[in-house]
């Protein structure tokens, strides 16, 4: 029998039309399932949270998250990734 490990990749906010994916909502399923979550908050690092975090900081839930990306070149051009595990 072949086993899965289940991941969840999501971009936290979308920056054209302006959402917010519902993040709480989202960790919990994955929670639930056992799923790894993949978080990119490429558009939101620099724009929200507290210290520029993205949306897992401003909701509370950057210890729920297991990987976040992101970009700085959103908001600090020069400097392209950040990756978090």
């Amino acid at each position: 029998m072949i086993s899965y490990q289940r991941l969840l990749h999501v971009f936290s906010s979308f920056v054209l039309p302006g959402d917010i994916c519902p993040l709480a909502e989202l960790l919990a399923v994955c929670k639930e399932y056992g799923a790894i979550t993949f978080i990119d908050e490429v558009h939101a690092v620099g724009l929200y949270g507290k210290h520029g975090a993205g949306i897992g900081e401003r909701e509370g839930l950057l210890d729920k998250m297991d990987i976040i990306t992101g970009t700085l070149g959103e908001w600090i051009y020069p400097i392209r990734i950040v990756v978090r595990v």
